[in-house]
């Protein structure tokens, strides 16, 4: 998506393998910022 470039299956899958963590919020999937940017520094 935005800003990691990959496609919403792709986010969803990493969601799923635990590589990006979710905040809860019912019926919403929300990624911190931080979590967006600790994906990013890990894959640079």
């Amino acid at each position: 998506m935005g800003l990691l470039k990959v496609s919403r299956s792709t986010v969803y899958k990493l969601i799923s393998d635990g590589v990006l963590r979710t905040a809860a919020v019912p019926r919403r999937t929300l990624i911190p910022a931080s979590e967006i940017q600790r994906v990013l520094a890990v894959s640079a």
